[in-house]
This record gives structure tokens, sequence and C-alpha cells, in this order.
């Protein structure tokens, strides 16, 4: 009996010492689903991390609150999930991203970090839209490669039942796309302010202008937040202030920055911007609807009709809904 129990102690020994060389150290999951809607819509489902955890269930969520960027879209965005306590449960951040392309994620939790995701895209000749996720694990070690190897395919089932959740959050909240939105222009008036940010120039190429974006109020919002300790309310809605619009020339000035009217010490280029206020047409937008262009045309027939005088100056704010407001200065008399 003696014997058999040191046999099975030795073939056990040999199993723990030989099993590891057979199983893979990361895993690779991969699914696909197709949409009905358009490619910029789903895509924003996935570029907009506020947008993201709306649909995409990583954890529990019970109990749990969460904390976005700002910038909550494009490249370095991110959002952290907390307990009850404030403790930080997990993190998902955008390390890549490209206009109705694809979107590279790092899936982070503190026990066992470094997962990566990958979101492509693809526009059908039918207009529907195809989304390929993948999801590639952190490296691991015994015993955890064991542990990988028995949750892989609970993986693969939670990605694709995330997939048809998105095509239901899709379904809800694109409904009304072909409505028009807020058709009528607002008179109202603004007060002088100054928005603390970068100047950039750029083509009318929206993916070149997106990304100068991205990049200048991820680096912005940084500065404010981690550096200067300021607060969400403190920093407010992002702003696109315009200083050159020239399509004949194709050529775009502006200062991509937030209304902060503390005072900072200035870096990489930063500088305060100042807005003269008065009289002002305003108007909102989808931009998954509608564009600047477009909304622009609108306050200018609405100016010619009610014969006012628009000036040269008009700048875009972002609201927390996803709306974006323009505001174009009316002359004064």
């Amino acid at each position: 009996m003696m014997k058999k129990i040191i046999i099975l102690l030795l073939l056990l020994l040999v199993a723990i010492a030989v099993v590891p060389f057979f199983l893979p150290k990361t895993i690779h999951q991969e699914a696909e689903h197709i949409y009905e809607q358009d490619l910029p819509t789903v895509y924003n489902a996935f570029a907009n991390v506020q947008k993201f955890s709306e649909w995409f269930e990583w954890e529990a969520k019970e109990n749990t609150k969460h904390q976005y960027s700002k910038p909550a879209e494009g490249a370095s965005a991110s959002y952290v999930w907390k307990d009850e306590k404030g403790e930080i449960l997990g993190r998902v951040k955008i390390t890549e991203a490209k206009q109705n392309e694809f979107i590279f994620y790092d899936f982070e939790i503190p026990e066992n970090p470094n997962h990566t995701g990958e979101v492509i895209l693809q526009q059908l000749d039918d207009g529907r839209t195809k989304v390929i996720f993948t999801f590639d694990s952190a490296e691991s070690q015994y015993p955890y490669q064991v542990y990988y190897y028995l949750i892989k395919n609970k993986i693969q089932k939670k990605i694709e039942e995330n997939l048809i959740q998105l095509e239901k959050y899709l379904s809800e909240n694109t409904s009304d796309t072909t409505q028009k939105l807020r058709d009528t222009p607002v008179e109202v008036s603004v007060e002088n302010q100054k928005i603390l940010g970068f100047v950039q120039e750029t083509s009318f190429s929206e993916e070149e202008f997106n990304m100068a974006k991205e990049e200048s109020l991820a680096m912005l919002y940084s500065y404010l937040k981690d550096s200067q300790r300021l607060s969400d309310e403190v920093i407010g809605n992002a702003y696109t202030y315009y200083i050159k619009y020239d399509a004949s020339r194709n050529l775009k000035s502006m200062i991509f920055g937030y209304p902060v009217e503390q005072e900072i010490e200035l870096v990489d280029g930063m500088q305060y911007y100042p807005v003269e206020g008065g009289k002002a047409l305003t108007l909102k937008y989808n931009p998954r609807l509608s564009n600047l262009e477009k909304t622009l045309t609108k306050l200018r027939n609405f100016a010619n009709q009610e014969k006012l005088v628009l000036g040269n100056r008009f700048w875009e704010e972002e609201l927390p809904n996803d709306e974006i407001q323009v505001f174009y200065v009316l002359k004064s008399n």
C-alpha cells in the first residue's frame, strides 16, 4: 500500500513538473459581430469609454462606481471602477485609436494587469458594420497557466455576450437618428472669458483634426488634473476656439483647451487665449449625426433670415451628453 502511495506521489510530482510545458502562457480569444448601424456610430460606442462602460461588462456592476478621464474619447481615454470604499477594482484604457478603423485597449486588474484588447471595424457594402474583437491575456507562469486554461472558454463567451449587448445598446440609443437635432438657433449673451490651451493648425481632414484635438486635450487635462490638482468642476468642458477657418485654403487654426480662470504655470506651449463676449447665436449638434460645417450653415441661414450680422468668431463647447454647442458671435451695432 505504501509503495502505491509513493508511486502516486511521484507521478503527481512529475505531472506538476511536466504539465506547465504543455499549457500556453497566454490566451488569445476572438469574436466578431455585424451591426445594422453605420461605421461612425459603432466606432463611437468603442472609442468613447463612458459609452463603452455602459454595455461592456468586464466587472460585476453591483455596488461599483465609474470614474472617467477627460476627454473620454480616443487615445489615452480611460475609466476605472471602484468599490464602495473607493478602492480601484480595475481600469480600461485606450492606448491607440484610428478613426473608424481600429482601437487598442489595456485591461488592468490590480492582481492581474497587462491584458490587452483590439477592435477592428469594417464598413460592409450594405452599410452595416463588422466588428472583430480580440483579447490577449498577460503572460503567466504556473499555476496561473492552469487558471487561464480553465477560464479561456468563459472569456470567449463573455466577449460574445458583450458584442450582443452592444447590439441592444445601439438599438436603444440610435433609434432617432433620422430626426434632426435642434433645428432652431437661439440668441444668447456670452460673457468674456479666457481659454487655456494649445494652438494647433490642421487641414480640413477629419482624421488630422481629431488627432490634434485628442492629443492636445489629453495632455492638457492630465497636466491640470495630475500636476495642478484641479477638479473637473474647475477645469470645465473642452473648448475648440477657431482663429482661422478657411475652406478655400484647406486650413484651420484653433485653440483646444478649457475655460480655466485660475492662473497656473504654463508649460509645453500652453497659453491663455481671451474670448470676447457679447451677443451670439448658438446651436447644438450631435457629432454622430451632423458636423460643424452643417451647423455653421444653419446659423448663417438663420442670421440672414432674421437680418442679423455675424462676426468672424465662433467656437465649440463639448457637453457632458456628447452634444457639441456652437457659439457664433454677432457683430455689435
